[in-house]
């Protein structure tokens, strides 16, 4: 137990402020416990247990991962008022922790606003009301996969993926300049270590679904199929 309590520097006192101290711990709630849950959702649970696929989809994924994000960009924007509310104005620029925490925020704004265009949604129903739609309705950015939302598909993909490592740094760089007890290190270190055989087992398992599959089902006419899946270990099923 005095083994778990005691620092990692093995520093005989050590103390930080109570600012920084919430600081780390809405981080930690931000991107070690929101980040990868909504990244779980949007990659494996496009396709819920017991729905009737591909005869309808559902927007659990989408309405679920939308809600994360927003929730990640508070909670960070919460963590951050901790420190200049501790009068720590000078610890936003004076480490390398906090120099990658910016790019971290910079990275975040651009997942969040950059949703905002995403473009239209398009296809054979509405998909606020689930009702059907006349075929001349069907044309939108996502239902034909125009160049915009291939562009958007490309950036959404490569910056959320460039996230997990500049996040891995933060929570334990910061665990490092906090000097943390070891009993922090191992139920991050756990929890990491769950997260990755989550994410191992569900991709093994085939379980992420094409999202234009999962939401307009296995009708190869439809536009979206002249293009591959935009990412890697997509499962693209064969229609019948």
């Amino acid at each position: 137990m005095n083994w778990l309590l005691a620092q990692i520097s093995a520093v005989a006192t050590h103390s930080i402020s109570s600012g920084i101290a919430w600081h780390g711990y809405f981080m930690v709630l931000a991107w070690a416990v929101l980040m990868p849950a909504g990244f779980v959702v949007s990659r494996f649970y496009k396709i819920t247990p017991g729905q009737d696929w591909p005869r309808c989809n559902n927007p659990f994924w989408f309405n679920n991962h939308r809600r994360l994000g927003y929730a990640i960009g508070i909670v960070t924007a919460i963590a951050v008022a901790c420190i200049l509310w501790d009068d720590g104005t000078l610890i936003l620029w004076q480490s390398y922790h906090a120099m990658t925490g910016w790019m971290l925020i910079a990275l975040a704004s651009f997942q969040i606003f950059g949703s905002l265009f995403r473009g239209t949604h398009g296809g054979p129903f509405d998909p606020v009301t689930r009702q059907p739609v006349p075929p001349e309705q069907w044309p939108g950015d996502h239902f034909c996969l125009t160049r915009r939302r291939f562009f958007f598909e490309y950036s959404h993909k490569i910056v959320g993926y460039l996230l997990v490592p500049v996040t891995i740094w933060q929570i334990f760089s910061g665990l490092q300049d906090a000097g943390a007890p070891r009993w922090m290190w191992v139920t991050i270190g756990l929890w990491t270590l769950i997260v990755v055989a989550t994410f191992a087992k569900l991709q093994l398992a085939g379980k992420c679904i094409d999202t234009y599959q999962a939401i307009w089902g296995l009708d190869e006419t439809l536009p979206g199929y002249r293009r591959k899946p935009i990412g890697w270990g997509i499962t693209r099923v064969r229609g019948p």
